[in-house]
């Protein structure tokens, strides 16, 4: 697994500069040169655990609550629990640099994961 503070310095390449920052065909804000893909997402509804899959350039990032307490607190918060949720989730995200080096507890999850391995 990547360390985050390796990934975030060898992102410093393809970060736009504050100049192109902004998107002037839409209110959206621009944070990497090249497309962040989401390849997969599960939810496990008996534990309310979720995981999400995404590809940047030639890494792999996921995003995931293996405690079961933020899914539905995500669909249904005001602003600044929102905010508070996303940044405890971001400060835990996990890089790899290869799909079979991700490993996931949750049985339902890992089962679902597999199967998207097998079949992309």
């Amino acid at each position: 697994m990547i360390n985050k503070d390796e990934f975030k310095k060898g992102l410093r390449k393809y970060v736009i500069y504050d100049l192109d920052i902004y998107d002037s065909s839409s209110t959206s804000v621009k944070i990497f040169q090249y497309p962040v893909h989401m390849l997969f997402f599960c939810l496990d509804k008996s534990s309310k655990m979720f995981f999400t899959l995404y590809k940047y350039m030639d890494v792999y990032i996921i995003v995931y609550d293996w405690s079961g307490n933020l899914y539905d607190d995500l669909k249904d918060c005001d602003d600044e629990t929102f905010y508070e949720i996303i940044t405890y989730l971001f400060e835990r995200i996990k890089i790899y640099n290869n799909l079979s080096d991700i490993k996931i507890t949750n049985t339902y999850l890992s089962e679902e994961f597999n199967h998207f391995l097998k079949n992309n």
